[in-house]
Protein backbone atom coordinates (compact mmCIF):
# COMPACT_ATOMS: atom_id res chain seq x y z
CA UNK A 1 0.00 0.00 0.00
CA UNK A 2 1.09 3.58 -0.75
CA UNK A 3 2.06 5.77 2.12
CA UNK A 4 -0.39 8.78 2.53
CA UNK A 5 2.44 10.97 3.74
CA UNK A 6 4.41 10.34 0.54
CA UNK A 7 1.40 11.24 -1.64
CA UNK A 8 0.85 14.43 0.33
CA UNK A 9 4.47 15.46 0.00
CA UNK A 10 4.33 14.82 -3.78
CA UNK A 11 1.32 17.10 -4.22
CA UNK A 12 2.91 20.10 -2.52
CA UNK A 13 5.38 21.03 -5.34
CA UNK A 14 2.61 20.66 -7.93
CA UNK A 15 0.31 22.94 -5.94
CA UNK A 16 3.10 25.50 -5.57
CA UNK A 17 3.78 25.46 -9.33
CA UNK A 18 0.08 25.94 -10.12
CA UNK A 19 -0.14 28.81 -7.65
CA UNK A 20 2.93 30.44 -9.17
CA UNK A 21 1.46 30.13 -12.66
CA UNK A 22 -1.77 31.72 -11.47
CA UNK A 23 -0.08 34.47 -9.51
CA UNK A 24 2.52 35.47 -12.13
CA UNK A 25 0.07 37.24 -14.51
CA UNK A 26 -1.53 38.94 -11.52
CA UNK A 27 1.85 40.12 -10.28
CA UNK A 28 2.81 41.36 -13.74
CA UNK A 29 -0.52 43.16 -14.07
CA UNK A 30 -0.10 44.69 -10.64
CA UNK A 31 3.45 45.77 -11.44
CA UNK A 32 2.37 47.41 -14.68
CA UNK A 33 -0.40 49.28 -12.92
CA UNK A 34 1.71 50.36 -9.96
CA UNK A 35 4.79 51.28 -12.01
CA UNK A 36 2.93 53.55 -14.42
CA UNK A 37 3.60 57.25 -14.39
CA UNK A 38 1.16 60.02 -15.23
CA UNK A 39 1.47 62.60 -17.96
CA UNK A 40 -0.78 65.44 -16.92
CA UNK A 41 -1.36 68.69 -18.71
CA UNK A 42 -3.62 70.95 -20.72
CA UNK A 43 -4.35 71.67 -24.35
CA UNK A 44 -4.73 75.36 -25.01
CA UNK A 45 -4.30 77.98 -27.71
CA UNK A 46 -3.17 81.53 -26.99
CA UNK A 47 -4.80 84.03 -29.35
CA UNK A 48 -3.26 87.23 -30.70
CA UNK A 49 -5.01 89.25 -28.01
CA UNK A 50 -3.32 87.00 -25.40
CA UNK A 51 -6.65 85.36 -24.55
CA UNK A 52 -6.22 81.67 -23.74
CA UNK A 53 -8.64 79.18 -25.27
CA UNK A 54 -8.74 75.80 -23.54
CA UNK A 55 -9.62 73.10 -26.02
CA UNK A 56 -12.10 70.42 -24.91
CA UNK A 57 -12.75 67.03 -26.51
CA UNK A 58 -9.23 66.78 -27.93
CA UNK A 59 -8.07 63.17 -28.17
CA UNK A 60 -4.47 62.54 -27.12
CA UNK A 61 -2.40 59.43 -27.78
CA UNK A 62 0.84 58.34 -26.11
CA UNK A 63 3.12 56.43 -28.49
CA UNK A 64 6.57 55.02 -27.77
CA UNK A 65 9.38 57.13 -29.22
CA UNK A 66 11.03 53.91 -30.48
CA UNK A 67 7.93 53.15 -32.59
CA UNK A 68 7.99 56.66 -34.02
CA UNK A 69 11.69 56.21 -34.82
CA UNK A 70 10.89 53.03 -36.78
CA UNK A 71 8.10 54.88 -38.61
CA UNK A 72 10.46 57.67 -39.60
CA UNK A 73 13.11 55.16 -40.71
CA UNK A 74 10.52 53.42 -42.90
CA UNK A 75 9.59 56.69 -44.61
CA UNK A 76 13.26 57.60 -45.08
CA UNK A 77 13.77 54.24 -46.77
CA UNK A 78 10.81 54.98 -49.06
CA UNK A 79 12.42 58.30 -49.95
CA UNK A 80 15.74 56.57 -50.68
CA UNK A 81 14.03 54.13 -53.02
CA UNK A 82 12.14 56.96 -54.73
CA UNK A 83 15.34 58.93 -55.29
CA UNK A 84 17.06 55.82 -56.65
CA UNK A 85 14.17 55.37 -59.09
CA UNK A 86 14.54 58.99 -60.20
CA UNK A 87 18.27 58.51 -60.79
CA UNK A 88 17.62 55.31 -62.73
CA UNK A 89 15.06 57.10 -64.89
CA UNK A 90 17.49 59.96 -65.49
CA UNK A 91 20.24 57.57 -66.62
CA UNK A 92 17.89 55.78 -69.01
CA UNK A 93 16.63 59.12 -70.32
CA UNK A 94 20.20 60.35 -70.86
CA UNK A 95 21.05 57.21 -72.86
CA UNK A 96 17.88 57.60 -74.94
CA UNK A 97 18.66 61.27 -75.54
CA UNK A 98 22.21 60.46 -76.61
CA UNK A 99 20.85 57.93 -79.11
CA UNK A 100 18.33 60.45 -80.48
CA UNK A 101 21.10 63.02 -80.87
CA UNK A 102 23.45 60.57 -82.57
CA UNK A 103 20.86 59.38 -85.11
CA UNK A 104 19.38 62.84 -85.67
CA UNK A 105 22.71 64.60 -86.13
CA UNK A 106 23.86 61.87 -88.52
CA UNK A 107 20.73 62.35 -90.64
CA UNK A 108 21.21 66.14 -90.68
CA UNK A 109 24.89 65.82 -91.68
CA UNK A 110 24.07 63.28 -94.39
CA UNK A 111 21.32 65.52 -95.75
CA UNK A 112 23.73 68.47 -95.80
CA UNK A 113 26.34 66.40 -97.66
CA UNK A 114 23.64 65.36 -100.14
CA UNK A 115 22.96 69.02 -100.95
CA UNK A 116 26.67 69.63 -101.50
CA UNK A 117 27.00 66.60 -103.79
CA UNK A 118 23.90 67.64 -105.72
CA UNK A 119 25.28 71.13 -106.23
CA UNK A 120 28.63 69.73 -107.41
CA UNK A 121 26.87 67.32 -109.78
CA UNK A 122 24.75 70.16 -111.13
CA UNK A 123 27.84 72.27 -111.82
CA UNK A 124 29.64 69.32 -113.43
CA UNK A 125 26.67 68.61 -115.72
CA UNK A 126 26.47 72.29 -116.67
CA UNK A 127 30.16 72.46 -117.56
CA UNK A 128 30.04 69.23 -119.60
CA UNK A 129 26.95 70.42 -121.44
CA UNK A 130 28.05 74.00 -122.12
CA UNK A 131 31.85 74.02 -121.90
CA UNK A 132 33.60 70.69 -122.44
CA UNK A 133 31.58 67.67 -123.50
CA UNK A 134 34.71 65.53 -123.91
CA UNK A 135 36.24 66.25 -120.47
CA UNK A 136 36.90 62.86 -118.91
CA UNK A 137 37.74 64.31 -115.44
CA UNK A 138 34.33 66.04 -115.37
CA UNK A 139 32.57 62.85 -116.47
CA UNK A 140 34.39 60.84 -113.81
CA UNK A 141 33.56 63.41 -111.15
CA UNK A 142 29.89 63.34 -112.18
CA UNK A 143 29.66 59.53 -112.03
CA UNK A 144 31.32 59.41 -108.61
CA UNK A 145 29.01 62.10 -107.22
CA UNK A 146 25.79 60.32 -108.23
CA UNK A 147 27.05 56.83 -107.36
CA UNK A 148 28.72 57.36 -103.96
CA UNK A 149 25.49 57.91 -102.00
CA UNK A 150 22.42 58.28 -104.20
CA UNK A 151 21.06 61.79 -104.58
CA UNK A 152 17.45 62.44 -105.65
CA UNK A 153 16.95 61.16 -109.22
CA UNK A 154 20.28 59.33 -109.28
CA UNK A 155 18.98 56.38 -111.36
CA UNK A 156 17.72 58.70 -114.08
CA UNK A 157 20.96 60.68 -113.95
CA UNK A 158 23.04 57.52 -114.41
CA UNK A 159 21.05 56.72 -117.57
CA UNK A 160 21.36 60.31 -118.85
CA UNK A 161 25.12 60.25 -118.33
CA UNK A 162 25.36 56.97 -120.20
CA UNK A 163 23.32 58.46 -123.08
CA UNK A 164 25.43 61.66 -123.03
CA UNK A 165 22.24 63.63 -122.33
CA UNK A 166 23.92 66.38 -120.28
CA UNK A 167 21.38 69.11 -120.84
CA UNK A 168 18.55 66.96 -119.42
CA UNK A 169 20.85 65.91 -116.59
CA UNK A 170 21.51 69.54 -115.72
CA UNK A 171 17.81 70.39 -115.94
CA UNK A 172 16.82 67.47 -113.67
CA UNK A 173 19.47 68.35 -111.12
CA UNK A 174 18.71 72.08 -110.97
CA UNK A 175 14.93 71.88 -111.09
CA UNK A 176 14.24 68.67 -109.14
CA UNK A 177 17.20 66.99 -107.45
CA UNK A 178 18.55 70.09 -105.71
CA UNK A 179 15.15 71.30 -104.38
CA UNK A 180 14.37 67.76 -103.23
CA UNK A 181 17.69 67.39 -101.40
CA UNK A 182 17.08 70.74 -99.69
CA UNK A 183 13.58 69.59 -98.67
CA UNK A 184 15.02 66.35 -97.26
CA UNK A 185 17.59 68.38 -95.31
CA UNK A 186 14.93 70.65 -93.83
CA UNK A 187 12.84 67.62 -92.91
CA UNK A 188 15.82 65.91 -91.25
CA UNK A 189 16.47 69.01 -89.13
CA UNK A 190 12.78 69.39 -88.29
CA UNK A 191 12.29 65.73 -87.37
CA UNK A 192 15.43 65.74 -85.24
CA UNK A 193 14.37 68.89 -83.44
CA UNK A 194 10.83 67.60 -82.82
CA UNK A 195 11.94 64.18 -81.59
CA UNK A 196 14.60 65.62 -79.29
CA UNK A 197 12.24 68.30 -77.98
CA UNK A 198 9.44 65.79 -77.35
CA UNK A 199 11.84 63.51 -75.48
CA UNK A 200 13.23 66.31 -73.33
CA UNK A 201 9.74 67.66 -72.53
CA UNK A 202 8.43 64.20 -71.63
CA UNK A 203 11.37 63.50 -69.32
CA UNK A 204 11.08 66.95 -67.75
CA UNK A 205 7.39 66.43 -67.00
CA UNK A 206 8.03 62.97 -65.61
CA UNK A 207 10.91 64.20 -63.48
CA UNK A 208 8.88 67.12 -62.14
CA UNK A 209 6.11 64.68 -61.21
CA UNK A 210 8.57 62.35 -59.47
CA UNK A 211 10.20 65.27 -57.65
CA UNK A 212 6.84 66.61 -56.49
CA UNK A 213 5.82 63.11 -55.37
CA UNK A 214 8.63 63.22 -52.80
CA UNK A 215 6.53 65.72 -50.83
CA UNK A 216 3.78 63.10 -50.61
CA UNK A 217 6.11 61.00 -48.44
CA UNK A 218 5.51 63.47 -45.59
CA UNK A 219 2.49 62.10 -43.68
CA UNK A 220 -0.55 64.29 -43.38
CA UNK A 221 -0.84 66.30 -40.12
CA UNK A 222 -3.41 63.95 -38.65
CA UNK A 223 -3.49 61.20 -36.04
CA UNK A 224 -5.17 59.11 -38.73
CA UNK A 225 -1.78 59.05 -40.49
CA UNK A 226 -0.33 56.91 -37.69
CA UNK A 227 0.60 53.50 -39.14
CA UNK A 228 -1.54 50.55 -38.11
CA UNK A 229 1.50 48.88 -36.55
CA UNK A 230 2.08 51.65 -34.01
CA UNK A 231 0.80 50.77 -30.56
CA UNK A 232 -1.04 53.43 -28.57
CA UNK A 233 0.06 53.00 -24.96
CA UNK A 234 -2.44 55.45 -23.50
CA UNK A 235 -5.11 57.87 -24.66
CA UNK A 236 -7.38 60.44 -23.16
CA UNK A 237 -9.83 63.18 -24.12
CA UNK A 238 -9.55 66.68 -22.71
CA UNK A 239 -12.32 67.93 -20.45
CA UNK A 240 -13.91 71.35 -20.58
CA UNK A 241 -10.81 72.87 -18.97
CA UNK A 242 -8.52 71.34 -21.62
CA UNK A 243 -7.00 68.95 -19.04
CA UNK A 244 -5.83 65.42 -19.77
CA UNK A 245 -4.06 62.51 -18.08
CA UNK A 246 -2.09 59.73 -19.75
CA UNK A 247 -0.90 56.74 -17.70
CA UNK A 248 2.23 55.14 -19.16
CA UNK A 249 5.31 53.17 -18.19
CA UNK A 250 8.49 55.25 -17.70
CA UNK A 251 10.25 55.97 -20.98
CA UNK A 252 10.35 58.22 -24.01
CA UNK A 253 7.09 58.97 -25.79
CA UNK A 254 5.39 61.13 -28.34
CA UNK A 255 2.06 62.74 -27.58
CA UNK A 256 -0.08 62.87 -30.70
CA UNK A 257 -3.16 65.07 -30.77
CA UNK A 258 -5.33 66.77 -33.33
CA UNK A 259 -8.07 69.35 -33.15
CA UNK A 260 -10.02 72.06 -34.93
CA UNK A 261 -11.45 75.38 -33.85
CA UNK A 262 -13.77 77.71 -35.71
CA UNK A 263 -12.42 81.26 -35.90
CA UNK A 264 -14.98 83.58 -37.50
CA UNK A 265 -15.52 82.28 -41.06
CA UNK A 266 -12.60 79.85 -41.13
CA UNK A 267 -11.50 76.73 -39.27
CA UNK A 268 -8.07 76.42 -37.70
CA UNK A 269 -6.52 72.94 -37.69
CA UNK A 270 -4.07 71.89 -34.99
CA UNK A 271 -1.76 68.88 -34.94
CA UNK A 272 0.76 67.93 -32.29
CA UNK A 273 3.51 65.30 -32.23
CA UNK A 274 5.29 66.32 -29.07
CA UNK A 275 8.23 64.29 -27.64
CA UNK A 276 8.26 63.83 -23.89
CA UNK A 277 10.26 61.90 -21.30
CA UNK A 278 8.39 60.14 -18.51
CA UNK A 279 8.83 60.83 -15.66
CA UNK A 280 10.09 64.38 -15.90
CA UNK A 281 9.14 67.86 -14.82
CA UNK A 282 7.38 68.35 -18.15
CA UNK A 283 5.37 65.14 -17.83
CA UNK A 284 3.92 66.49 -14.59
CA UNK A 285 2.75 69.69 -16.26
CA UNK A 286 2.64 69.26 -20.02
CA UNK A 287 1.27 72.18 -22.03
CA UNK A 288 0.12 71.34 -25.55
CA UNK A 289 -0.46 74.52 -27.52
CA UNK A 290 0.98 77.13 -29.88
CA UNK A 291 4.59 76.53 -28.89
CA UNK A 292 4.66 72.88 -29.90
CA UNK A 293 2.45 72.68 -32.96
CA UNK A 294 4.00 70.18 -35.34
CA UNK A 295 5.96 71.86 -38.12
CA UNK A 296 5.13 75.38 -37.02
CA UNK A 297 7.20 75.99 -33.92
CA UNK A 298 10.55 74.48 -32.90
CA UNK A 299 12.59 71.76 -34.62
CA UNK A 300 12.00 69.60 -31.58
CA UNK A 301 8.28 69.51 -32.28
CA UNK A 302 8.54 69.27 -36.05
CA UNK A 303 8.27 65.51 -36.39
CA UNK A 304 9.27 65.60 -40.06
CA UNK A 305 11.93 68.33 -39.99
CA UNK A 306 14.77 66.01 -41.10
CA UNK A 307 12.58 64.49 -43.80
CA UNK A 308 11.58 67.93 -45.10
CA UNK A 309 15.23 68.98 -45.23
CA UNK A 310 16.27 65.76 -46.98
CA UNK A 311 13.48 66.12 -49.56
CA UNK A 312 14.36 69.77 -50.18
CA UNK A 313 18.01 68.82 -50.68
CA UNK A 314 17.10 66.04 -53.12
CA UNK A 315 14.71 68.30 -55.05
CA UNK A 316 17.33 71.02 -55.43
CA UNK A 317 19.79 68.46 -56.79
CA UNK A 318 17.30 66.98 -59.25
CA UNK A 319 17.08 69.58 -61.97
CA UNK A 320 14.18 68.80 -64.36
Amino acid sequence: MSNPSNSSSGLKPAIIIVLLLLLTPICIWGYNILSKEKITGKVLIVQRDAEVKKLALIELYAVKASDVKKWKASINESMRLSVEEIHRMQKEAALAEAEIREIGEKRVVNASHCIERTKEATEAARRIWLIDRKSEPLRKQFRELIAKEPIPGSQELIKMAKDENWQDAYTLLSSSSLPESERISRMAESDYSKELGAHIDAIRKKLVGMRDALDDLIPLPSVKALPAGIEVHAKDVTDDTGSFTLNVQPGDYYIFAEGNRAVFSKTEHYFWAHPINVPSQESQKCLIGNLNLNGESTMKDDLWHELRMAIAEQKSALHP
